[in-house]
């Protein structure tokens, strides 16, 4: 069950989109057997108040990991991928307060607590298990977003958010599983 609808906007026009393996038209709304409307809201409201705590805590998960590396090249990319998840955050916050509401305080106490903490713990562990730790929460973040894609309704600016942050989420899993794959190769 899914409902997907692409906004018209000035850079597609017209033009059909391809949505994973769903090609539509701008303004098209395509569901499975049971139509189901856009979220209101306060549900993107809460949905981008889950995204905010999830991208506050890869923010300072990659930060602290940056400082356990020994290996320059890991340290200097997970200061970069953070530097992303920071974009995300403030984005994220600008589009809640668009929405009309503010992020929520719950997210800017306990994401990063728990991000520094994961962040020191896993980069004991050496970087390869670090790296695969982050890859698994990279895919959660992926999967999230797809589905609130898939639910989104015909908001073209929170659309065009949604796919910029999937498509750095994938961005990053495809660099930490090459480096494992590398890392693995050469011990």
């Amino acid at each position: 069950m899914f409902l997907l609808i692409v906004p018209q906007s000035k850079e597609l026009g017209n033009k059909p989109v391809i949505a994973g393996h769903i090609q539509v038209r701008p303004n098209t709304a395509i569901s499975g057997t049971e139509r189901k409307p856009p979220l209101t809201s306060e549900e993107m409201i809460s949905k981008l108040n889950w995204f905010y705590s999830l991208e506050m805590n890869q923010v300072d998960l990659y930060t602290a990991q940056s400082k356990r590396q020994e290996d320059i090249y890991t340290s200097r990319t997970l200061e970069r991928v953070a530097a992303i998840e920071q974009q995300h955050v403030d984005n994220i916050a600008a589009m809640i307060k668009k929405l009309g509401a503010n992020p929520t305080r719950l997210g800017d106490v306990i994401a990063p607590l728990t991000g520094q903490i994961a962040g020191k713990l896993l980069g004991l562990a050496g970087t390869v298990v670090t790296l695969k730790a982050d890859i698994k929460l990279e895919e959660k973040a992926m999967q999230d977003y797809k589905t609130f894609l898939l639910h989104a309704g015909g908001h073209e600016e929170l659309f065009k958010l949604l796919w910029n942050n999937l498509i750095d989420e994938d961005l990053h899993t495809a660099w930490f599983a090459n480096k494992v794959r590398e890392l693995e190769r050469w011990p």
